[in-house]
């Protein structure tokens, strides 16, 4: 679940979201402007693809917007190095 994003840059986005594994609060930084961001957020929001809304990001940086983990959290629990 996102909690908030903020502007990094004028390239990129700052996520924070809340893990469905552990609940953890984590943060990651997207390739995007907030503006791009923002406007991809409500084509998911109304029924897009997150692969179609976010064709940008790669399958981690989704993976965070969908449920909060971290590609780093990912690759711990299975010991993907």
């Amino acid at each position: 679940m996102i909690i908030e994003y903020e502007s990094a840059s004028e390239t990129t986005t700052t996520v924070v979201a809340q893990s469905d594994m552990d609940g953890d609060i984590d943060s990651l930084v997207i390739p995007m402007s907030r503006e791009d961001f923002c406007e991809a957020v409500m084509k998911w929001s109304n029924g897009e693809l997150l692969q179609v809304a976010f064709p940008k990001l790669n399958a981690g940086e989704r993976e965070f917007l969908n449920t909060g983990i971290t590609p780093a959290k990912w690759d711990a629990m299975f010991n993907c190095d």
